[in-house]
């Protein structure tokens, strides 16, 4: 299985926001996103024994009440559900709590396993029959989720996470609906170099998967090579800011804007693993992955 840690801290850092819409609207309708800050929060997973690491994702939040109240944001993410998760959770809380005179909003994203979608967990702690605490914690699995409810949404991160849900009609199409929905959005070149990467990452395709998504991929481009040919964009179009014309883009208008090619080189920087590096549309390396023009339309 990939180590999807530091892929998913860059990616959820990006789109924080995102993420906070999808697990809990109404914290973020509440949050002052622009005066988010994250911290790199050392924890121990067992006092005794001394074992350290770091917490996944550790946010300083402030909400917009009159009091200007700050709360932290931890996010785990799990390849595997476990059981071990609630105390292990519970206990990362309280180290935080303890820490930072804050409280915390827990929320774990189970890549593999738990229950579909978004849902409250408890870890209770009890003496005989008596709970003297009561742990919550979110939830967020992906793997049993259906693509298209992600894919329909307005977050960009929804489109990432339509990548690790269960690829009912084949990987193939995941993989083509997931960068078509990106393609088309009209986001800048890093935060879609970021989506772009967790989508090729999980959906790493072979033999007859890739065969198929070559032949879904050509079926793109011959029906967007039917389509009547758009206007020429006149000079005043090509001076326009780069997000005015892939707002154009998207309602039909010339497109202008320089399209990015997202390339995956083979070549190691270091053992186990490559680099990755975003080049304009200028050349055609044969180790290209580029997001389709037909995408784009």
């Amino acid at each position: 299985m990939h180590d999807y840690d530091q892929l998913f801290k860059k990616l959820l850092t990006t789109f924080f926001g995102d993420l906070l819409t999808i697990v809990r609207p109404p914290l973020a309708e509440h949050a002052r996103l622009e005066l988010t800050s994250f911290d790199n929060k050392e924890l121990f997973s067992d006092l005794k024994q001394g074992d350290r690491r770091f917490a996944d994702l550790v946010a300083r939040l402030t909400l917009d009440d009159a009091a200007a109240t700050f709360v932290l944001t931890h996010v785990e993410v799990e390849g595997e559900a476990g059981a071990e998760i609630g105390p292990r959770m519970w206990y990362y809380n309280l180290q935080l709590q303890l820490r930072e005179h804050l409280p915390v909003f827990p929320v774990v994203i189970f890549l593999n396993g738990g229950r579909p979608g978004v849902h409250w967990q408890r870890h209770e702690v009890r003496v005989l029959e008596d709970v003297i605490c009561d742990f919550r914690y979110l939830t967020l699995g992906l793997s049993r989720m259906d693509a298209d409810a992600f894919l329909a949404r307005e977050e960009p991160l929804a489109w990432a996470f339509a990548a690790f849900t269960k690829a009912r009609r084949g990987k193939a199409w995941l993989k083509l609906a997931c960068l078509k929905r990106i393609a088309r959005a009209g986001l800048d070149a890093v935060r879609q170099f970021l989506l772009v990467d967790a989508v090729e990452t999980r959906l790493e395709l072979k033999g007859k998967d890739q065969d198929m998504y070559q032949q879904l991929l050509e079926a793109e481009q011959s029906l967007s090579s039917h389509r009547p040919a758009r206007p020429q964009a006149s000079q005043a179009d090509r001076r326009e800011p780069a997000r005015i014309r892939h707002k154009n883009i998207l309602k039909g208008a010339a497109s202008t804007a320089p399209f990015f090619r997202v390339t995956f080189s083979r070549a190691m920087s270091s053992p186990g693993q490559a680099r990755r590096k975003v080049h304009r549309h200028q050349q055609t390396p044969e180790n290209t992955h580029l997001l389709p023009g037909s995408m784009l339309l």
